[in-house]
Order: structure tokens, then sequence, then C-alpha cells
């Protein structure tokens, strides 16, 4: 079952609150967590995180995500696009307003989201700008390229890139 930790003592009241937050921020009013909540809810985030598969941080390498974990991630991100009318439910655009691209495990996960569903030429576009942006971690984009434009029948694609 998805997201099952967070109905576990660690995450549920906490994610209540966080819920509550979304509900203050998304109607443009101001939101102040009581006295440590705030910190409960950091807490209750990072132990979602590392709890569940489909949440990069719980593996030790990002490169361990099955594609169920990939799809779940997708869908997460889909999700929280819709919910916040952001990107036209966009799950790349979501995750790169608000993740951010500025580590190469970002442009790998959405070189990865944009193979799943199909977007070649944005999946080979993410993986060159993480390649450009993050040169220490270019031989492990360009390998992850490879393989999955091979698998994706686009081993054309990869060799006209390099």
């Amino acid at each position: 079952m998805h997201d099952t930790s967070k109905f576990g003592p660690e995450e549920r009241i906490p994610c209540i609150w966080l819920t509550e937050y979304y509900h203050y921020q998304f109607y443009g009013q101001p939101f102040t967590y009581p006295a440590g909540v705030e910190e409960q809810v950091q807490a209750a985030i990072q132990h979602h995180v590392t709890t569940n598969r489909h949440h990069p941080e719980f593996h030790a390498d990002s490169n361990d995500m099955s594609d169920v974990d990939l799809f779940e991630m997708v869908c997460d991100w889909t999700a929280m696009a819709q919910e916040f009318g952001q990107d036209g439910g966009s799950a790349c655009g979501w995750a790169d307003k608000t993740i951010g691209s500025r580590h190469a495990r970002n442009f790998l996960h959405f070189s990865r989201i944009a193979l799943v569903t199909k977007e070649h030429k944005k999946a080979v576009a993410l993986a060159q700008a993480g390649i450009e942006r993050c040169p220490e971690q270019a031989s492990g984009l360009r390998a992850h390229l490879k393989t999955v434009l091979t698998e994706a029948g686009g081993w054309r694609i990869y060799w006209r890139l390099f």
C-alpha cells in the first residue's frame, strides 16, 4: 500500500498540520505552526522520504529505484501539481520548481520520468543539462542515458549525442 507510514505515530499528526499549512497557502492566507510543530513536521517529512521506496532518499543510490518506485514517484508529483494547480499537472514541472535541478540526481530522475512517459527528447535534454551542470557526475549520467535510451529503442539518439 502506498504511503502507509502516514498513518503511523511518526507522521500522522504532523501530516495533518502540513495539510493545514498547504490549505492556508493555497488560499493565500497567513499560517503559523504552533510552537514545536514545524520541527515535528520536518521530522515527519524526513521519516516519510526515508521509509518509503518511491522516494529517492530511501535508497543509498537512487539508481536502485525500481520502475514501480518511479511510477509511484511520478504519481505523487503529478498529484501535487494537480492539487496545487501548477504546470498543468506536470510531474516534471512540479518537481523542477519544488525540488530544483541543483543536483545530477534530480536531472537523472527527471530524465527517467520523461523516458517512462515516452518523452524521449525531454529525457535527452534533461540528461544533457545534468552533464553540463554536474560534470563530476557526467560519466554516471552518460551511462544511465545510454542504458535507458537503448531500452527505450532510442539508441540512435544516444549515439548522435555522444
